[in-house]
């Protein structure tokens, strides 16, 4: 099978390369043109790759319709390129002249005259295979160094013996080390590129990130004072191409790998600036940024604090891997707005019909806020990362435009669990999902605390706050939440919870550290203020409707030794176990104060069960806090993160 498609490629382009022979350039050129375009409409794979590195060297400068403008004359450019390589025979025998003028022509003689052998260095820009040619055009012996195709058998030939119709020899790196260093010898051009440095080249900036390039030209000419010539080519119209020959002046200071670092710099540095006078003869295509040391990660935020929380606790956890490994890891959160909730249900409809791969770039702006398009197509990620089902068909779309992974928390909707790289759902959402592949199974809500967390917001509050600095008395932390669907947090509730906590208070001489959330009603927050306003064991009380302290169930973990929270809330009770401290967990109450029968429920009975929460119902409050203080009821800390860590190690690459 594979031999018949070596032979089949093989004749198609012996037909192509004599038909591009045939017919005016003119004809050809556009004939290149229909191709390029073509390859843009019918080949997604390798548009988005494309797309994904401009969007690497340019996504911060250029807007979205831009970065497809440029794909598609890429495309185009890309298309001509190919058929002038089929025409390279022709051109030689016409004369390199009615194609291509050089400039700077003069720095090729006056080089050759030093006699320690020429290298003509270039990047994968333009017509690079025309450029290659150009010590024909000066009247000397030139040798270009270019990948072996052996692999490709008769297609491979073809290619050589084209690129040798121009009098080039053609030298393949690793095996030609020596010819190279002959070649130079004898005082011949050797023709290298620097945008292909692979795993041992240096990694420096180019063109937004960091690239690796290669230092062979560099070594070469400091080790045998060859003289470097950089080059560029780009196409000024129709067939016609001018040739920039600019000479580089080495620096040496006698230390090798300052000196190329300090040269390769240099160089970086111009080949960018033609690039960026002309990026569609750039090639795009090539993975010059594959070796880079960064990873880049894209967190979708919905607007919920608790999926945000979750998905930074994912980011958090990548990037630790990612550090120990080496690579420096960037983080970038996108706040996801669509433009109406009728466009999102739209959206999810068609991720459940698997549509979202096939989409265009532009069908971003039918789903979302112009804002959250243009920052979404700015940034290229290696990693995608959110939570819920509101992000999940733009989650997998992403990342398979970027050709990123895709890391999701919670179920995703009615999408199939196997279009994301890596899923992560805690136990009551996941049951009969556990042996799915790729899937991480939590305990609780993921969450992003841990030691230093609870340090880093102890800080902040007591810096917002400082009169909790002064106070030495043990505390109890309570986390309020609120009403949740079909089962509300009656202010009776809370009252008969109110009195058993200052009871606590009092007979344990404590302290007490108080938060809501957003969905705490505006009946119960009287209530509190009612209580605790002025009450001077109350030594914090943040409303979340009236202040925004980012820090404070991080802080509140931190300063307390006890924590009561309610179990409306899996995010709230997951950040309390995680903390290692005491933890008393109460359901909120239906009319006849009995736990209404739901998920978060069933979640804390799961968790009491394992030791990591003392259950308490609302009259038994207080005398289950009076049995964990007294270690009467152990509870014991919850190490998600760990096992998040493990289950992720096989994705971070």
């Amino acid at each position: 099978m594979k031999f018949l498609r070596v032979l089949t490629g093989y004749w198609l382009l012996r037909f192509l390369v004599a038909a591009m022979r045939v017919v005016p350039v003119n004809s050809a050129l556009a004939f290149g043109r229909f191709l390029g375009n073509a390859a843009y409409a019918l080949s997604p794979k390798s548009r988005n790759q494309v797309l994904a590195h401009i969007r690497v060297a340019l996504g911060r400068h250029i807007p979205a319709q831009a970065q497809e403008r440029l794909a598609r004359d890429f495309f185009r450019s890309f298309g001509m390129n190919m058929l002038e390589i089929a025409r390279l025979p022709l051109v030689a025998r016409q004369g390199f002249a009615d194609y291509v003028e050089i400039s700077g022509r003069e720095h090729v003689d006056a080089a050759i005259k030093k006699g320690h052998g020429v290298i003509f260095l270039s990047i994968h820009s333009g017509n690079w295979e025309l450029s290659n040619l150009v010590g024909s055009m000066c009247g000397h012996p030139y040798n270009m160094v270019a990948n072996d195709m052996a692999r490709l058998d008769r297609i491979g030939e073809m290619i050589k013996s084209l690129r040798q119709s121009g009098g080039a020899k053609v030298i393949h790196p690793g095996i030609g080390g020596r010819e190279i260093i002959r070649c130079l010898k004898r005082n011949e051009i050797v023709t290298l590129v620097a945008d292909q440095g692979g795993r041992d080249g240096i990694l420096l900036p180019f063109l937004g990130r960091e690239a690796s390039l290669s230092t062979g030209a560099v070594r070469l000419a400091l080790k045998y004072e060859a003289q470097i010539i950089l080059v560029n080519i780009h196409r000024v119209e129709g067939s016609r191409h001018k040739l920039e020959v600019v000479p580089f002046t080495l620096t040496s200071s006698g230390d090798e790998e300052k000196d190329i670092t300090e040269n390769m710099t240099r160089m970086a540095i111009r080949f960018e600036e033609w690039v960026l006078q002309h990026p569609c003869e750039y090639l795009w295509i090539y993975k010059t940024w594959k070796h880079s040391r960064f990873r880049s990660l894209l967190v979708l935020d919905d607007g919920r604090t608790g999926h945000l929380r979750q998905s930074q606790a994912v980011a958090s956890a990548a990037e630790k891997l990612m550090r120990a490994r080496g690579y420096v890891p960037e983080r970038e959160t996108v706040t996801v707005k669509y433009r109406s909730d009728s466009h999102a249900r739209f959206l999810a409809l068609l991720g459940a019909c698997r549509l979202i791969p096939v989409l265009n770039p532009s069908w971003l702006f039918f789903f979302f806020s112009r804002e959250t398009v243009l920052a979404l197509l700015s940034f290229k990620p290696d990693y995608v990362i959110a939570c819920g089902s509101k992000t999940a068909p733009l989650n997998c779309w992403l990342a398979g435009f970027n050709r990123a992974q895709s890391f999701h928390v919670l179920r995703p909707g009615a999408m199939p669990l196997k279009a994301f790289s890596f899923l992560t759902m805690p136990r009551h959402d996941a049951r009969g999902k556990s042996s799915t592949s790729g899937l991480f199974v939590s305990r609780g809500a993921l969450n992003l605390v841990d030691a230093d967390y609870m340090a880093f917001n102890q800080r902040g509050l007591v810096r917002r706050f400082p009169h909790l600095d002064s106070s030495y008395r043990p505390k109890i932390g309570f986390l309020l939440g609120g009403d949740v669907k079909g089962c509300e947090l009656s202010v009776h509730q809370v009252q008969l919870i109110i009195h058993q906590i200052k009871d606590v208070l009092d007979r344990y001489h404590m302290n007490l550290l108080l938060t809501t959330s957003r969905r705490t009603s505006r009946a119960v927050e009287l209530l509190l203020l009612k209580e605790f306003d002025h009450d001077p064991r109350c030594r914090l009380m943040v409303l979340a409707s009236r202040a925004d302290v980012p820090e404070a169930i991080g802080g509140i973990l931190a300063l307390s030794d006890l924590v009561l929270v309610s179990a409306d809330s899996i995010s709230m009770v997951s950040e309390a176990v995680s903390s290692g401290k005491k933890v008393v967990a109460f359901p909120v109450d239906g009319p006849s104060l009995k736990p209404v029968d739901s998920k978060h429920v069933r979640f804390v009975e799961d968790l009491a069960q394992e030791g990591y929460v003392a259950l308490a119902s609302t009259t038994q409050v207080a005398a289950v806090i009076e049995d964990v203080l007294k270690n009467k009821i152990p509870t014991r800390a919850l190490r998600d993160s760990s096992g998040l860590s493990l289950a992720l190690e096989k994705h971070i690459r």
